[in-house]
């Protein structure tokens, strides 16, 4: 290959190929019209000036039983046996295994938000990097964590699908946080660019209450002609399961406000906000119901929200909680993160139901469910 005089433009471009698109030194030669060595040179060049070049871990040079050993290691220990316990006793099954991020103590909002997914991004790559579907629903902490795993400047050697799991919000805000984006963003994460997953974008999360039972029953029928939401839902065609339904890997978050995205909720403030706990990916979480004509009107709402909510399922959730419990070897299951103290009691109740399989905490989520599991015991 004849030489040429390489410019500072070559050696911005080759940093921004190798960190931005993932490209081989082999790759960005042939695009530049160098040798593989010139590109190592320019690459070595711009170590810290272009590049930050971040320390991994070369998991498969570590045999399996050191690497479960490893991990056991790091596990949180008192809050997995408490939620274990609970989980045992109101489920019949183990608890989800349990990591606890520490962000620094002052941070709050979308810096304790960025800073949590931060930490917590190679670990969920490296969960769901053996999955082959993997659902995807929504909100800022999943968008926080894609934009991390975005960071991490390594391309995962993986062929996972990501599914998402619910439509748009009507008469919101336009959000990035969606499910649609969100699943797409980590189709090309894993996959590179060009890559695009199935999208739910023309998809209404929940069909408006005043549209009455006629006007309902024709939104249906146009979403059932919606290919991806059929694939995903229905089933590509009749006898076919439902990709949602055999999900392998599943990540989400929880709630404290139930069906809640960035500037609302899609429950009503004063009537259904008081009767659910919050929800685990839209699926909603009732309170216990307490006083005369609470069971009815807790019912009376359930079946309406049902009726209305075009979205993930308690079922498709527990299908996934499931397969991870039955073959751990070959499903993730349910990865749920959450930070602060508030959203202790959603939480707990998930893990009663035994809806989670791994659950990735900050330090004041840990302690806040410890103390609601000690305020329990003694119930």
């Amino acid at each position: 290959m004849p030489k040429r005089r390489v410019t500072e433009n070559d050696e911005v471009l080759a940093a921004y190929l190798f960190a931005e698109e993932g490209r081989t030194q082999a790759e960005i030669a042939d695009e530049l019209g160098v040798s593989p060595a010139v590109v190592s040179r320019m690459l070595s060049k711009a170590d810290g000036r272009y590049l930050e070049r971040k320390l991994r871990f070369l998991r498969d040079k570590v045999s399996a039983p050191l690497i479960s050993e490893l991990e056991t290691r790091l596990l949180a220990g008192q809050i997995s046996s408490e939620l274990d316990r609970v989980s045992q006793f109101a489920a019949g099954r183990p608890g989800p295994r349990v990591r606890v991020f520490r962000p620094a103590a002052e941070a709050s909002g979308e810096e304790l938000l960025a800073t949590f997914a931060k930490m917590a991004a190679p670990y969920v790559m490296q969960l769901i990097g053996g999955s082959s579907r993997c659902g995807v629903t929504w909100g800022r902490m999943l968008a926080k964590l894609v934009a991390a795993a975005k960071r991490l400047g390594t391309r995962q050697k993986a062929a996972t699908e990501f599914v998402p799991l619910a439509g748009e919000p009507l008469g919101f805000a336009p959000t990035s946080s969606s499910s649609s984006i969100l699943s797409d963003e980590f189709q090309q994460l894993v996959l590179g660019s060009g890559h695009h997953a199935r999208s739910l974008t023309m998809l209404p999360a929940l069909i408006p209450r005043d549209f009455n039972l006629q006007e309902r029953i024709t939104i249906k029928k146009l979403i059932g002609r919606l290919r991806d939401y059929q694939e995903i839902f229905l089933g590509a065609k009749p006898g076919d399961p439902p990709i949602a339904e055999s999900l392998d890997a599943l990540i989400t978050s929880v709630g404290r406000h139930p069906l809640g995205f960035k500037d609302g909720s899609l429950l009503d403030k004063d009537e259904e906000r008081p009767l659910f706990l919050g929800d685990i990916g839209g699926v909603l979480l009732p309170k216990r119901a307490e006083g005369p004509g609470q069971d009815r009107k807790l019912a009376e709402a359930m079946a309406d929200l049902a009726d209305r909510w075009t979205g993930l399922r308690v079922r498709h959730v527990r299908a996934c909680a499931d397969l991870a419990l039955a073959a751990p070897s070959a499903a993730v299951g349910v990865v749920v993160l959450s930070v602060g103290g508030d959203r202790a009691p959603v939480v707990f109740e998930c893990v009663k139901l035994g809806l989670i399989s791994h659950l990735l905490i900050d330090g004041a989520l840990e302690q806040a469910l410890l103390d609601v599991c000690r305020v329990r015991s003694r119930i």
